[in-house]
């Protein structure tokens, strides 16, 4: 369920849902049973394999917060880290 993230439509959000943020490749504010987070997706360098990191709870961190921290772990995976070990 692509869009645009903002904090009403995450509010409105039901478990397995998910909303990606167009302004942030990769950023996707998503929903378990409980709770709401926002996390990273990318592609592993080495193997493609998609893999995923959670920022953090989607009910407390700020979007804009939110989209700084996957900026900063592109930046780790461009220099061929992977983006897991630095958070």
């Amino acid at each position: 369920m692509p869009g645009s993230l903002a904090q009403a439509a995450i509010g409105r959000l039901k478990p397995g849902d998910y909303l990606a943020d167009r302004e942030v490749p990769g950023l996707r504010a998503v929903t378990y049973d409980h709770s709401k987070a926002f996390v990273y997706r990318y592609r592993d360098l080495l193997n493609d394999k998609l893999k995923q990191v959670t920022i953090g709870d989607a009910s407390s961190l700020p979007i804009a917060d939110a989209r700084d921290q996957v900026r900063a772990l592109k930046r780790v995976r461009k220099r061929g880290a992977d983006p897991r070990r630095a958070y």
